[in-house]
């Protein structure tokens, strides 16, 4: 640590922080990219994304420009914990600029290496710091005056390269895993609207066209529609027709001391939310219950979990088939807020968590929810409400080959381990605790 200093922020930047720009309504829709606080929040690692536009002369976009390399914070926030909130800009497509909200800070690469000072400011030593210069009248803010005073670590730049270099291969690792899982969410997505909803390969049957599918599947699917529309065969059916609620939820308690007792992984309507978007779920809570409750409402891999309150949550669906025992290492069940829809086959679990996945998107879900300040499903209403073109079980068991494929990929726990490490690591390197040969040898376990 000896060959650390400490520094004003402001000492390490190549010129003077400087707030984003402020256009009246004419002024948007057309012209340079500008980032928001959306962006900037939903962000941390700022690539080319689909951003607003608004127009800028030259002048303008000179002083308000975004460069690769160059850090912005919230000035301001709603809530406490987002004022100061740091992102780092790795990638422009064409002129970009920023809002008022933000701060820009480009630093020097002569002193600083840009990376390692975004990793600093989203580790806990750099977000108390943050902390200290939080301003709160009507929102919390901070001023880029006191962001430039802050005392940060320095080290020596080639070992900010080398930590930066250590975190960032850890979080290209956790995007790259996240934007396959998009592509396949997006495949699947997209064979369920062909199959189910348009048609498709009957349709190219009764037009002549080539099979554009495996030859077992290509024949699975009749040649003609009958007069509603539907491929010949298939039947209109109530949900119901594929799974109906089962026994409710489970909550447990805190008291370990009863002998009958045990320790189980309890899925809320949020954990629901972080499996079906991330692939893990390490914030749900571990609870104790006796085991005759718990067995019986022990995830198999013919349900499908809905939950069934919560204004972000609610609605959500998951069908985790044969994947539920590799959440955890102890007994999986799921809580009061949660319903258990208990169905026929595995396949026709999948082909329901994805009616109610396209449901939930399209807005129709909601539809089937009672409430507004706490909405409540109606699972009741739900399954005999909602009607939908059922295919035979063959064609629903190889639309489930695919999808469990996709859930294999996304809930292999690859990037819960990635991150686990990463946020190990982060606290460690940036205080000196571990130094980079000893971070390498963790990343060589890891890998």
């Amino acid at each position: 640590m000896r060959e650390w200093t400490q520094v004003p922020f402001g000492d390490l930047l190549k010129e003077s922080v400087r707030n984003g720009i402020y256009k009246s309504k004419e002024f948007h829709g057309t012209g340079a990219n500008i980032v928001n606080m959306g962006e900037l929040f939903a962000y941390p690692r700022l690539r080319d994304v689909r951003m607003k536009r608004v127009e800028l002369n030259s002048s303008e976009l000179d002083r308000f420009s975004l460069k690769e390399g160059d850090l912005i914070f919230a000035r301001r926030s709603l809530t406490a914990e987002g004022a100061g909130k740091c992102s780092i800009v790795l990638e422009v497509s064409g002129p970009t600029t920023f809002e008022s909200s933000i701060i820009r800070a480009r630093p020097d690469p002569t002193k600083a290496n840009p990376l390692f000072l975004y990793y600093f400011f989203s580790s806990p030593t750099g977000l108390h710091r943050l902390d200290s210069i939080k301003r709160q009248v009507a929102v919390a803010g901070i001023t880029g005056s006191d962001l430039t005073q802050l005392i940060i670590p320095k080290p020596p730049l080639e070992e900010q390269i080398e930590i930066a270099s250590i975190l960032g291969v850890l979080d290209n690792k956790i995007d790259l895993n996240r934007q396959i899982n998009e592509t396949l969410e997006a495949m699947a997505r997209a064979i369920f609207k062909d199959w189910f909803v348009d048609f498709g390969p009957t349709r190219a049957k009764m037009e002549g066209r080539a099979p554009y599918l495996a030859p077992e599947i290509w024949s699975l699917f009749p040649d003609r529609l009958d007069d509603e529309g539907k491929p010949e065969g298939w039947e209109e059916k109530p949900l119901r027709y594929l799974g109906s609620v089962s026994i409710g939820g489970y909550w447990g308690d805190d008291n370990k001391d009863d002998t009958e007792k045990v320790q189980f992984l309890c899925l809320r309507g949020v954990d629901l939310e972080h499996l079906r978007d991330r692939g893990e779920c390490q914030s749900a809570p571990i609870r104790w219950g006796k085991i005759v409750a718990i067995e019986k409402r022990q995830i198999k891999s013919n349900d499908v979990l809905i939950a069934a309150s919560g204004a972000g949550p609610c609605g959500r669906s998951l069908w985790l088939g044969d994947l539920a025992a590799k959440l955890s290492s102890i007994r999986v069940t799921y809580s009061n807020f949660v319903k258990l829809i208990s169905c026929r086959s595995k396949a026709t679990a999948c082909f329901l968590d994805r009616i109610l996945l396209e449901m939930r998107n399209s807005g129709e879900i909601w539809s089937y929810v009672n409430g507004t300040s706490v909405p409540n499903l109606n699972d009741a209403g739900l399954l005999d409400g909602k009607r939908f073109v059922v295919p035979p079980e063959p064609v629903m068991e190889e639309f489930a080959k695919i999808i469990r494929q996709n859930n294999e990929m996304l809930f292999s726990g690859e990037s819960a381990t990635l991150a686990a490490t990463r946020d190990l690591l982060l606290p460690k390197l940036m205080s000196g605790e571990i130094r980079v040969k000893d971070a390498e040898k963790i990343m060589e376990a890891v890998a």
